[in-house]
């Protein structure tokens, strides 16, 4: 297997950090030479066999955030760990890390976010080494006219030092593409993946029915709209056969909190902050919602259907990727609280719907988005780029 390097700016809570987490628990340890179209199987038993402890040839540039730097640390080692800045950049990082890549012999670089593709790109214009970058969204909507034009220009910039870019969603691959960040050629469907559990989320106890979001609090995340949805449903008389669970942390956290308690709604929201284990709060509960205002694929979203919990998402880019609606959850038009409401009534209302969408989610998510699959295409990806550098 030839070295690989990951690069993310961000090792905190979120969708980008966990799909590396993903990657990096379902590669294997391979010391051998790379095999093209071997698909991988997972190891016997739990991830604490030794043998499966630490991935040969795989090093990870992030910075010292918690939870996900100690999970790539306890991984890899920390002596295959290049720590950066938490979402900065800096020339004498640049020039350790360009010396990092040298020692370690590293062949292929593996960029995830807009800012660890920044390093990354400069790096092969320092090194040579091909680089394979995952936009994680196009993140352009909260953008004034100038810094969407910056930011068109800078990414069709560093496309050109790209061998390939991989997209997590069709819905991603056609922004990317009306947007021309990347040419076509280089684009690389790898759909999102998580973890499958043996077991599922089980029967939604209630009412209170509870309905689980998570959120960084941001504009994105838009979880303010949560309490138009809540006050939607107090509209219709039925605001107190549901309680909102919200699992997250982030700067708009207080004024969600502030604003639903302004409005007599916080007896039916609570938000007890970030957690390690987010999948735990799925137990029991009736489905998971998003208020996003766009994802590239929400990993959250396919974790809750993988453990059989219909989903009631924006009909937004990433959202409708992962959800088809009527099959395994609803899709609701954005900012249409009224909508999205009606669509937690019914799940409320009719048993043997959920259980159906929710067993179709499951399986839906199994098909489509597992962990391993997504792991084995990225390597295969990876691995190709680097043996072709290589024998060029």
């Amino acid at each position: 297997m030839k070295p690989v390097l990951f690069l993310t700016l961000r090792a905190d809570f979120g969708g980008g950090p966990e799909h590396l987490w993903q990657l990096l628990r379902h590669l294997p340890e391979e010391t051998s030479e790379y095999q093209p179209h071997r698909r991988i199987s997972p190891p016997p038993g739990n991830f604490s066999n030794p043998q499966w402890a630490k991935l040969a040839c795989v090093f990870v540039a992030c910075p010292e955030d918690y939870p996900y730097y100690e999970r790539y640390r306890d991984r890899l080692g920390k002596e295959n760990i290049f720590v950066l800045p938490h979402r900065k950049f800096s020339l004498s990082t640049l020039w350790g890390l360009r010396a990092f890549c040298r020692e370690r012999g590293v062949a292929v670089l593996h960029s995830h976010g807009k800012g660890a593709g920044l390093y990354a790109r400069i790096l092969v214009l320092l090194t040579g080494l091909p680089c394979v970058h995952t936009f994680h969204g196009v993140h352009m909507r909260e953008y004034g006219g100038l810094k969407r034009f910056l930011y068109r220009l800078g990414e069709r910039v560093l496309s050109l030092a790209t061998r390939a870019a991989i997209t997590v969603s069709e819905g991603e691959r056609a922004q990317i593409l009306a947007e021309g960040l990347m040419p076509a050629a280089r684009l690389h469907l790898i759909l999102n993946g998580v973890e499958i559990p043996a077991a599922t989320a089980g029967e939604a106890a209630g009412p209170p029915f509870c309905i689980i979001s998570m959120s960084r609090f941001d504009y994105q995340k838009n979880s303010g709209f949560l309490a138009d949805i809540a006050e939607a449903l107090r509209q219709r008389g039925r605001l107190g056969e549901f309680r909102f669970v919200v699992v997250g942390d982030g700067p708009g956290r207080a004024g969600m909190l502030a604003a639903a308690q302004a409005r007599g709604l916080s007896g039916s929201l609570e938000c007890s902050g970030a957690s390690p284990d987010p999948q735990a709060f799925f137990s029991g509960g009736l489905c998971y919602l998003s208020t996003s205002r766009w994802e590239g694929m929400p990993l959250a979203v396919l974790e809750a259907m993988a453990h059989g919990l219909p989903a009631v998402v924006t009909d937004t880019v990433g959202n409708r990727d992962a959800v088809k609606g009527g099959e395994t959850g609803f899709v609701y038009p954005e900012g249409d609280a009224d909508a999205a409401a009606s669509a937690l009534c019914r799940l409320a209302d009719d048993p043997k719907l959920r259980r159906a969408l929710g067993e179709q989610a499951r399986e839906y998510t199994r098909q489509h988005h597992d962990a391993w699959k997504m792991a084995t295409d990225t390597l295969e990806l990876l691995q190709g780029i680097a043996c072709e550098t290589l024998y060029l």
